[in-house]
């Protein structure tokens, strides 16, 4: 049922039903091909992949990073994959790198499609509200969004829709991937296997003490 015009629901009718149809979309995907893929896709396999291009084997990782933008690619195991295939520093130059062209890649698509795209999803006063709405909880969703599945991907294209700025998507997207990256490429490094689910946990606190401080940053600049 759309929303009407002046709804307090957080989106308007027509771009909630495109996100979940989005969101069914992808793990749609990873209910046909994930399992497969996962375990095609192992960790090790990844390692496979990446050793097996020689001199371009972090193109290859930094290719199957994008691709999460589509595929149901397990992010993190590409990941553990660079730290163990290039060490940390470098393994988490590669990671990052893919992880944030797959999140400008679709904010990207979603600009693009501009307005007019837009008005076929929503009425211009409901898409005022909804840039409103981004306004506020855009940056944290965004942040804490990038050590989940599927997540990233979507938030990446409603930033688009919602018209972010590129700088403040750039560095609120930079704040949740820096920091993932870098812990999953830490753990391959060093522990040469997937991380558990207290990387993860790590992974998602993180960011959100992060954003909190970049606000608290942000209020002391303005006093």
């Amino acid at each position: 049922m759309a929303l009407q015009s002046g709804s307090k629901n957080p989106l308007p009718g027509r771009i909630l039903l495109i996100t979940i149809l989005l969101a069914l979309l992808f793990l749609a995907g990873f209910a046909l091909w994930g399992e497969s893929l996962e375990s095609a896709l192992s960790v090790d396999n990844y390692v496979a992949i990446l050793r097996r291009q020689g001199a371009w084997g972090w193109l290859a990782g930094v290719l199957l990073l994008i691709s999460d933008l589509v595929l149901p690619i397990p992010a993190t195991g590409v990941m553990c994959a660079f730290g163990i295939v290039y060490g940390f520093w470098l393994g988490w130059a590669g990671a990052a790198i893919g992880s944030m062209l797959a999140a400008l890649l679709g904010y990207g698509l979603a600009r693009l499609w501009g307005d007019k795209g837009a008005s076929l999803l929503a009425k211009p006063e409901e898409l005022r509200e909804f840039r409103q709405l981004f306004q506020s909880w855009g940056d944290l969703t965004i942040i804490l969004s990038r050590a989940l599945p599927i997540l990233p991907e979507l938030m990446s294209l409603l930033a688009g829709l919602a018209r972010m700025p590129f700088f403040r998507f750039f560095l609120v997207c930079a704040l949740g991937t820096l920091p993932v990256s870098a812990i999953y490429c830490a753990w391959g490094s060093y522990m040469g296997a997937e991380a558990p689910l207290t990387a993860f946990l790590v992974a998602i606190v993180l960011p959100a003490i992060l954003w909190a401080l970049f606000k608290w940053t942000q209020s002391r600049s303005k006093d």
